[in-house]
């Protein structure tokens, strides 16, 4: 009898930080801030690059392409929403142009390299994890498998 009375009471969790679980739109605000922050670092350094005029290497290169800029911009806002939502950790790209005045964005993971090339029209990649270029590198346009390269990218090199 004495345990019935137990069981019977209602049952009270304590509350320990808060009324209520975060929701699906705190969690996706949140996911947005450190986008915002990712992207944030890096877009100063695209909008330099506008300046840069033709032969600005002093190898004849092409005078920066400000639509190439803004495409990058929103494919960088694009890819760090990507990698975040799919919980892979975030590298900022180094940042620079290219000959014809398209962006160009590197990174490093070892002997693992990433690099995508921006321009108005499109998008190319070159991957390579090692010295030899008929063997260890992949190169072509992208077509959507951004998020595919990245997964490659950030895994370990033994893998």
């Amino acid at each position: 009898m004495r345990y019935e009375a137990i069981i019977d009471r209602p049952v009270t969790t304590p509350r320990l930080f808060s009324s209520r679980l975060p929701l699906d739109e705190d969690i996706a605000e949140a996911m947005k801030s450190m986008v915002r922050a990712d992207v944030s670092r890096v877009v100063p350094q695209l909008q330099a690059l506008k300046k840069f005029g033709a032969n600005w290497d002093d190898r004849g290169s092409a005078a920066a392409n400000p639509a190439a800029i803004d495409r990058a911009i929103g494919v960088l806002d694009t890819h760090a929403l990507q990698v975040r939502e799919a919980g892979l950790p975030w590298r900022d790209p180094h940042v620079s142009l290219n000959e014809d005045g398209d962006v160009a964005f590197e990174w490093w993971n070892g002997t693992k390299k990433l690099t995508l090339y921006v321009s108005s029209q499109q998008i190319d990649f070159v991957s390579s994890w090692g010295p030899d270029v008929d063997q260890q590198m992949h190169a072509g346009t992208l077509n959507g498998e951004l998020l595919k390269l990245w997964r490659w990218f950030v895994e370990p090199a033994d893998q």
